[in-house]
């Protein structure tokens, strides 16, 4: 029954649900003024002059498929959407997480409870792209997670197959996206579960990492559609040495192009300040800016050659001079941003920001070390972390509980997490 009730009184509410043959017990509604998940995108605000985002999160059509074995996972001739849509991300089988384990919520109340039997789903998302994302641009498609054995299309081409449950995937769908109109992105997931081969030793044929990995199925992180330069850096891993005193920056350079390009890299390092609010509710908003001033000044003028339609990888080592960084450790959480710039001539052609501490463990005589420095770490391994609290507001609470209670470390459990 659907009850509209415009300008009535609890009483008179009541006594109308009682008429109807209505009973229930009135309760007050919460509301939750702040945004429940903060997040921010995967673009960070400094390099936004030559990279581009669209999230691709939210509603997604839905069709679960019953009963289906391996040999089943292909593409449907027909396809009949469920009346409900998933929420990307989560896996369709969310609610039923632990397997009868433990657990006694839901974290989907939408999903219908006949979804947690489906061995195969198939999720479409319609969307559009700008019409400055044109020629001169690489366009990307960036899945953080997915939980199962997938078949990915464009714009009904099949882009790419993959078989993993916690690692991203990026595929390049530049040729297949149209600029300035309507796509479609498609996915099929088959429950890594079917795929088990038991007789071999009992071993999976994938990662399992943990309950998560033999029981969930779906696309369980964000989903992002990206647009590069032409010539941009594809991946950069920054490596603090404490004893050595360097810093070292780890490029991947992707020339998309069919012209071999020189290129000149140069970057700048600078304190990160945490600008996140201080109450319970505001201090898990990600908030922070860059100091004006620079602390390090990375390899100028580095040339380096591209070859075209080739990934080429650069390392670059900075020395660092004593007091110029402070040092992080679990007390003294100091980060800091690096920005490094490709360079065509004088014109920059791409940046990359990445955030760094300024520290480095190491073992020495059976000692853990921090900074050249003993160490013991108290913590917690808490393994009730997974597919249903990827929030920021569950880790910040998770990791100021072990703070309240002198913990410098936390363990986690079985699965790398984003």
């Amino acid at each position: 029954m659907n009850l509209k009730c415009v300008n009535l009184g609890k009483k008179a509410m009541l006594f109308l649900l009682c008429l109807a043959g209505i009973n229930l017990t009135m309760q007050a509604k919460n509301d939750y003024p702040y945004t429940f998940n903060p997040m921010k995108g995967l673009v960070d605000d400094t390099e936004k002059a030559f990279r581009q985002e669209i999230c691709l999160n939210g509603k997604w059509s839905f069709m679960p498929v019953y009963g289906a074995k391996a040999g089943d996972f292909k593409l449907p001739g027909d396809f009949k959407w469920d009346a409900t849509p998933i929420k990307i991300p989560s896996p369709w089988n969310v609610n039923d997480f632990t397997n009868k384990q433990g657990g006694d919520f839901v974290a989907y109340p939408s999903y219908p409870k006949k979804w947690k039997d489906a061995t195969i789903g198939w999720m479409k998302k319609d969307f559009e792209v700008s019409k400055e994302w044109g020629a001169d641009k690489r366009i990307i498609l960036h899945f953080e997670g997915l939980m199962g054995k997938a078949m990915i299309y464009v714009n009904g081409k099949l882009v790419a197959e993959n078989f993993e449950l916690f690692m991203p995937l990026e595929i390049d769908v530049t040729d297949l996206i149209k600029s300035g109109g309507k796509n479609e992105v498609l996915v099929g997931i088959a429950k890594p579960k079917i795929f088990e081969e038991k007789g071999k030793n009992g071993r999976r044929v994938n990662v399992g990492g943990s309950m998560w990995g033999t029981e969930m199925a779906g696309i369980w992180q964000d989903v992002y559609l990206f647009a590069y330069p032409q010539v941009y850096v594809q991946d950069m891993f920054v490596q603090p040495s404490v004893t050595k005193k360097t810093l070292a920056f780890e490029l991947e350079i992707n020339n998309t192009t069919a012209k071999k390009k020189t290129v000149t890299i140069d970057g700048i390092v600078k304190q990160w300040i945490n600008m996140a609010g201080k109450s319970i509710n505001e201090a898990p908003v990600q908030s922070g800016k860059l100091d004006e001033k620079v602390a390090l000044a990375v390899a100028g003028q580095k040339k380096v050659v591209l070859n075209p339609n080739c990934v080429t990888k650069v390392r670059i080592e900075q020395p660092v001079a004593d007091g110029q960084l402070n040092y992080w450790t679990p007390s003294t959480p100091h980060l800091y941003g690096a920005l490094i710039s490709i360079k065509d001539g004088k014109k920059a052609i791409d940046t990359k920001y990445e955030r760094f501490g300024w520290r480095e463990f190491d073992i020495e005589g059976g000692h853990l070390r921090l900074n050249g420095k003993n160490i013991s770490l108290a913590g917690d391994s808490w393994h009730f972390t997974g597919v249903p609290q990827m929030t920021r507001r569950y880790a910040w609470a998770w990791y100021t509980a072990l703070k309240a209670a002198n913990c410098n470390a936390a363990r986690l459990h079985a699965q790398p997490f984003p």
